[in-house]
């Protein structure tokens, strides 16, 4: 009876000896880095709240072919993004741009018209929209004056 007992403690024991190890060598540490984190757009402008309504979240994966000039467009509601691959240049209408490289994450303008614009390769990003239920993620248009570079 007591060599039973001892035979299952030890069982019990190596089990748990096991478990723990097995458990530990699979096992990193979770860790976090903020990318990006401001009350401000790339371009300095401040946002000033988040739309009425019902919040809705988007998380979208966009893919920009290579050498494109994206239509002119705007977000109402605000969002950012994060550049996977490729090389992404971000145009206001006012010529202000900011270049974003891969790995590295921005925040887009709200109500403010720009457009991406690619190089030799594609561009390749993860894009999040805060805004609300039935809410367009972007709205635009071509403008032709601009297109042509008069």
């Amino acid at each position: 009876m007591i060599s039973r007992l001892i035979s299952a403690t030890i069982i019990a024991i190596a089990c748990l000896v096991q478990t723990n190890s097995a458990h530990s060598e699979n096992t990193q540490a979770a860790s976090t880095e903020v990318l990006v984190q401001n009350s401000k757009s790339w371009d300095g402008n401040s946002y000033r709240a988040y739309p009425l309504g019902i919040p809705e979240l988007a998380v979208m994966k966009i893919y920009i072919p290579p050498r494109t000039k994206l239509p002119w467009h705007f977000h109402p509601a605000p969002s950012a993004a994060y550049l996977l691959s490729g090389k992404l240049t971000v145009e206001k209408q006012n010529r202000e741009t900011v270049t974003i490289y891969p790995g590295q994450a921005f925040l887009e303008t709200v109500k403010t018209w720009h457009r991406g614009v690619t190089y030799d390769k594609p561009a390749v990003l993860i894009a999040f929209y805060a805004g609300s239920f039935g809410m367009p993620l972007s709205e635009g248009y071509v403008n032709a004056h601009l297109e042509s570079g008069k």
